[in-house]
């Protein structure tokens, strides 16, 4: 018997964030492995989870919460544990092109309000 792989350790996954702020979603995908993604999307300032959770009010009025009693602090990481803690695997392929087309029915079918006016995902049409 082996051992179940870490969530953090998986790749060629469809993911699902959730605020813990507003519960607002994203769906995204990846090649790599969900640490790697997540670190990103903690860290990059153009990434749609960071420019949420940033303007978000829900979410900044529990983090100050959590942080008020910590005196040495990395944001970078507390942000980074956050999203990877929120984040969810849905899906997985090992063809890119399936995972391709499974993020695009997951954005379809459940809507998440952080993948509005994204250009990464695929739209889908019959003919």
């Amino acid at each position: 018997m082996k051992d179940m792989t870490p969530k953090e350790y998986k790749s060629n996954v469809v993911y699902e964030f959730t605020c813990p702020g507003c519960n607002s979603k994203y769906i995204g995908k990846t090649e790599r492995n969900l640490g790697e993604r997540c670190q990103e999307h903690g860290t990059r300032k153009e990434s749609a989870i960071f420019l949420h959770i940033k303007d978000c009010d829900h979410f900044n009025f529990i983090y100050n919460m959590m942080i008020f009693d910590v005196m040495d602090f990395d944001t970078n990481a507390i942000l980074v544990n956050i999203v990877k803690e929120n984040t969810a695997v849905i899906d997985f392929s090992d063809n890119w092109c399936k995972l391709l087309i499974k993020e695009a029915l997951y954005i379809n079918r459940r809507k998440p309000a952080l993948n509005s006016g994204l250009k990464a995902s695929r739209e889908l049409y019959l003919f």
